[in-house]
């Protein structure tokens, strides 16, 4: 479609107004009927973007009523628009808080839970490791994200039956070019 259409459309609708074919109320009317025909007739008169052309900066590709259209979804799979990190490069710091790190008696065994808060992402690994001087046991579990942090959940590691004093619990959060860690001490007694 061209642009000239809705200047023909609304050249034709002030000639018959104004050369006395319509007149009173009616031309009023169909004035109001012309005016909103321009309008809409306008908004088709732009070719749409095709192979040869471009959509520019801010540009918005009309969706048709009626159209499911998907909302996103947090995925593990890299966002293209993220840079993709070197592997020999030191990698991106992450804030890690504990939520909990707690003795269980019953099971003699430390577990705990922490959160990433400013990555969100299924991809990273969580290592919980309890230490005492020399003596030290560790677990993993995958991260899970969550709207807007990674949470490493079910970490729970035994301790040595002659555990006892103030043991050192670690969380870190490792995932190609991003690490943090946290630490919280437990006392066993």
């Amino acid at each position: 479609m061209n642009g000239s259409a809705p200047a023909d459309l609304r050249g034709s609708c002030l000639k018959s107004i104004l050369m006395g074919n319509l007149l009173g109320k009616r031309s009023l009317t169909i004035l109001a009927l012309c005016a909103s025909l321009s309008f809409i007739v306008s908004g088709c008169a732009q070719d749409p973007p095709g192979p040869s052309s471009t959509a520019g900066p801010g540009s918005v590709t009309p969706v048709p009523e009626g159209t499911p259209t998907e909302t996103p979804k947090p995925s593990s799979t890299p966002d293209p628009s993220e840079p993709v990190p070197d592997p020999a490069a030191e990698p991106s710091s992450v804030r890690l808080e504990i939520i909990s790190a707690a003795y269980d008696e019953a099971n003699n065994a430390v577990s705990g839970t922490a959160m990433v808060t400013d990555r969100v992402s299924d991809a990273g690994t969580c290592t919980l490791t309890v230490s005492q001087g020399e003596q030290a046991v560790t677990t993993s579990a995958a991260g899970m994200a969550d709207a807007s942090v990674t949470y490493c959940a079910d970490l729970s590691v035994a301790l040595p039956a002659d555990a006892s004093g103030t043991w050192t619990a670690t969380v870190a959060f490792d995932e190609p070019g991003y690490h943090g860690e946290a630490n919280s001490e437990v006392v066993v007694p």
